[in-house]
């Protein structure tokens, strides 16, 4: 014999916080899902070759569970789980480049190098490009991410929403 739950909130057995909720149409909302988009808002930024920076994602939109720190421009695992990171940069061209390079940092550590191989063309002005990647990795409980951009020549970033690091936690 079959039987139907019918639940529209899942609550914390403890201190009742409200972890999930099914509204009428089905949809599932968790309101404490650790998510967020830091960009960069404001100011001057070059990279070059030999950059140790990380990246000026230094303004929130959104930063449920305080994961991203403005302040460190980093995001610190507020849960173990697995989570999509999303990285980008919107680049003011005033030198002409080979490449542009995103090192990808995990727990303090280098994981890796994301290349983009589109020559950047000499700047006169009101030349712009995106290079954008993303990510899916498991972080313990604690552990960073962040990213440091490099170019062969100085490049400067410019300041939209483009220039952004994002992401959520999948489970």
């Amino acid at each position: 014999m079959a039987s139907i739950l019918k639940v529209n909130t899942i609550q914390d057995a403890t201190n009742s916080t409200t972890a999930m909720t099914v509204d009428t149409a089905g949809r599932v909302l968790q309101p404490t899902k650790p998510m967020w988009f830091a960009y960069f808002a404001s100011g001057s930024y070059s990279f070059g070759s030999g950059e140790t920076s990380k990246a000026p994602y230094t303004t929130t939109l959104t930063n449920i569970g305080n994961c991203w720190s403005t302040t460190d421009r980093q995001f610190t695992a507020p849960i173990a789980g697995t989570y999509q990171i999303n990285f980008a940069l919107t680049i003011h061209h005033n030198t002409a480049s080979r490449y542009v390079v995103f090192r990808v940092y995990k727990g303090g550590s280098q994981l890796g190098s994301v290349h983009s191989g589109h020559p950047l063309p000499t700047g006169s002005g009101g030349q712009y490009s995106h290079r954008m990647s993303q990510l899916i990795l498991t972080f313990s409980q604690g552990e960073t991410f962040y990213v440091i951009p490099q170019a062969e020549n100085s490049t400067d970033l410019n300041n939209d929403l483009g220039t952004h690091c994002s992401g959520f936690l999948i489970g």
